[in-house]
């Protein structure tokens, strides 16, 4: 797992606020290749999609919320899957959403 130190500048409001990286701590075997710049972009990039992709399972039902796994693949694929059964066909709806916000194939609703 990766671990990274950025800063930023508090005194802005937080949607102006630009995250600049400090120090690499830890490089993570899925990473270990990238250089610091592309290593705390990677992070995120997948960061951001696995926010925004919580968000479209949330904005599907909010009780999900309370449901929701997440991983990455060593491909960096996101993985959502679900501690209780969810229906199919709302699967297929947030896998439908997820293919539309970010690409197919960068998510995976299992």
């Amino acid at each position: 797992m990766c671990s990274v130190e950025y800063e930023w500048d508090d005194s802005l409001p937080e949607d102006q606020r630009i995250h600049v990286l400090r120090r690499v701590h830890r490089r993570g075997a899925e990473h270990v290749s990238l250089m610091d710049a592309s290593l705390y972009s990677a992070l995120l990039d997948e960061n951001r999609r696995k926010n925004n992709a919580l968000a479209i399972v949330v904005a599907e039902n909010t009780s999900f919320d309370a449901l929701v796994q997440w991983s990455f693949t060593p491909g960096r694929v996101l993985q959502i899957s679900f501690t209780a059964n969810v229906p199919g066909v709302t699967k297929s709806r947030i896998q439908a959403a997820c293919d539309l916000a970010f690409g197919p194939g960068k998510v995976e609703i299992i």
